[in-house]
């Protein structure tokens, strides 16, 4: 891509997943074969016909990755709702939402989801252990910058348990209350102690907590710190720590907008005079922002603003940062890549 004023931009495409292609004609077949079958199948097992199907059901759904589980819930008047789940890997929650592109469509027997979602707080064994969620407290503390609520959990009957044992059972109880994905989207810091924490609530009414915090939020909550290799060399990060993967599942295209300064001070960074001019160019980019295009981190220093954004494809992000070559008085660089579980952005955190 050519600009005026004889700077360059360069586009670099860097595969970061190439099992996309393979998946999705994958689980075209595996939808095939439950339409087909499995349905009915799973359906005679519930009636109590003696069957391997969810073993068969297994398979097929190891097929496709074998990090996929599944999990069959009743929800009511004989409904049941078939889940398939990345237990918590965020490669693996892409890969679920993209499968639901072809399910079935919701019927009067089944319908289906991307993410285990909440069960019954039956008891659960751990260890010697036979732990009631119903008895679990949990007290809440809203970090604002975040976005999420930080938890302190008492779960009567494990007290002699290690803390990172409780932590992977508390985990568990959460995703069995919230489901994986308001467990993903809400819940931040998780401490375990030995008695009840005070000012809590039954594990039960977590949902009714989250339900009352959720319409404060604004996904748009940004932090500012320096890092660099140096003092010396330093760099300015400023980034978006309230963008939630599990909000953007789809956005798995990643472009970083390099913009090289034209005057910088002896730490590479801008001087007055250069930073309004690279806001300037960065506003009139942002202006014209589509939706659909998110913004999350800002690094500046080392002679370089960069600009680092997420999209749904190529294209779009292409088009989207367009305006930047109206600016000809900047070399700009685009570099666009697969990064389909935002491992770019858990760096810079």
């Amino acid at each position: 891509m050519n600009r005026p004023g004889g700077a360059t931009s360069r586009l670099v495409w860097r595969s970061r997943f190439s099992e996309d292609g393979l998946f999705e004609e994958g689980i075209q077949e595996f939808w095939a074969w439950w339409s087909a079958i499995g349905r009915d199948g799973l359906l005679a097992a519930i009636d109590g016909d003696d069957s391997d199907i969810a073993e068969v059901l297994s398979q097929k759904v190891h097929e496709l990755h074998p990090g996929l589980e599944w999990q069959l819930t009743p929800i009511n008047d004989g409904k049941y709702c078939l889940a398939l789940s990345g237990s918590g890997n965020r490669m693996l929650r892409v890969l679920t939402e993209t499968a639901m592109v072809w399910a079935p469509v919701d019927d009067d027997r089944f319908v289906y989801a991307a993410a285990r979602i909440a069960q019954p707080l039956t008891p659960v064994e751990f260890g010697d252990v036979l732990v009631d969620p119903s008895q679990v407290r949990v007290a809440t503390e809203t970090d604002a910058e975040y976005e999420q609520l930080d938890l302190t959990m008492w779960i009567p009957g494990t007290e002699d348990y290690e803390d990172d044992d409780r932590a992977e059972l508390a985990m568990s109880l959460l995703d069995l209350a919230l489901g994986e994905d308001d467990t993903e989207r809400w819940i931040g810091i998780i401490d375990t102690v030995d008695a009840d924490p005070g000012n809590a609530v039954y594990l039960s009414d977590l949902g009714g907590v989250i339900a009352l915090y959720a319409p404060t939020v604004t996904r748009d909550e940004w932090k500012v710190y320096e890092t660099g290799p140096t003092p010396k060399e330093p760099v300015i990060v400023s980034l978006n720590v309230a963008a939630k993967h599990i909000d953007h599942l789809l956005h798995g295209v990643h472009a970083e907008v390099r913009i090289a300064l034209t005057e910088v001070t002896g730490l590479g960074m801008p001087s007055e005079a250069e930073a309004e001019r690279i806001s300037a160019i960065e506003d009139s980019m942002l202006d014209a922002l589509p939706d659909g295009v998110l913004l999350v981190a800002r690094e500046t220093g080392l002679n370089h603003r960069i600009l680092h954004f997420y999209g749904r494809n190529a294209d779009h992000l292409e088009d989207a940062l367009a305006p930047f070559e109206e600016h000809g008085t900047h070399d700009i660089e685009f570099h666009l890549g697969i990064d389909t579980d935002w491992s770019m952005l858990s760096q810079l955190r």
